[in-house]
C-alpha cells in the first residue's frame, strides 16, 4: 500500500517531504506507523522518476516485473484524467518490455 500511495502522489505531482506532509499524507491512507511518512516520502522520491518507473533493473524477475505492472495498473482509479495517461504510458511501456524479456 505504501507503494500504491507513494505512486499516486508522484503521477498526482502532490509532493512529499519528510519536514512538512509526509506524516500527514501516512494518516490520510491509514498508516500511523512511525516511520510511514519517511517511507512514502522515499518511495515518492523514486517513483518521481520516470527512469525509475519504466527501467528494468538487472535484478528484475518475470514476478517482479508483473507485479510491477499490477501496481501500477491498481494506481489507474485514483488517478486524475492527465495524470491516469501518463500511467497508462508507463504500463504500456513495461508491459512492451516484458513482452520482449519473457516471450
Amino acid at each position: 500500500m505504501k507503494k500504491l500511495i507513494g505512486l499516486i502522489c508522484a503521477y498526482e505531482g502532490r509532493h512529499i517531504d519528510r519536514k512538512n506532509n509526509a506524516k500527514e499524507i501516512a494518516k490520510e491512507y491509514g498508516w500511523t506507523e512511525e516511520n510511514s511518512g519517511r517511507k512514502i516520502c522515499q518511495l515518492y522520491d523514486f517513483y518521481c522518476s520516470p527512469t525509475n518507473r519504466i527501467a528494468i533493473p538487472d535484478e528484475e524477475t518475470r514476478t517482479t516485473l508483473k507485479n510491477k505492472i499490477q501496481l501500477f495498473n491498481s494506481a489507474i482509479p485514483h488517478l486524475s484524467p492527465e495524470a491516469k495517461l501518463r500511467a497508462l504510458e508507463d504500463i504500456k511501456s513495461l508491459e512492451r518490455q516484458y513482452e520482449t524479456i519473457y516471450s
